[in-house]
């Protein structure tokens, strides 16, 4: 639609302006012609866009973080959130974590798995993996 309005504008200002030297009727005549190139033309244009409206138009798909293994970016424990980073189909995905136990701070850079998530479901529950 905001094609068609934008051409329907656009026409009716050069028609009026170059044959209707603004008269009002003239305006009021060209309405419908006006209309009819404008589709033509919105037509025209948005052809080449249904294939990036099909691809915007797919849904995404939910992502399971839990049993993946992240690498910290903030330092986390038990009282305080950190935030680590999960590569998932090549992505670097951001998410905020805690560990399970109070005693059990891991520091950034080191790598852990998702185990859960917490009862408020606002964090991951994480626990250190050691790589060997």
């Amino acid at each position: 639609m905001s094609f068609v309005i934008l051409s329907m504008w656009c026409l009716a200002l050069l028609s009026n302006d170059y044959l209707g030297h603004g008269r009002w009727w003239f305006a009021l005549a060209m309405v419908i012609p006006i209309l009819f190139v404008s589709l033509i033309v919105g037509k025209v244009v948005t052809t080449p866009l249904i294939p990036v409206f099909k691809a915007l138009d797919q849904e995404a798909k939910p992502i399971e973080y839990i049993g993946q293994i992240c690498k910290l970016r903030l330092p986390a424990s038990a009282s305080r959130f950190g935030q680590a980073e999960v590569i998932i189909d090549g992505d670097p995905l951001l998410i905020e974590v805690k560990t399970e136990t109070d005693n059990e701070v891991i520091a950034r850079g080191e790598t852990a798995r998702i185990i859960g998530k917490t009862e408020d479901q606002k964090y991951f529950l994480i626990k250190r993996e050691v790589i060997t």
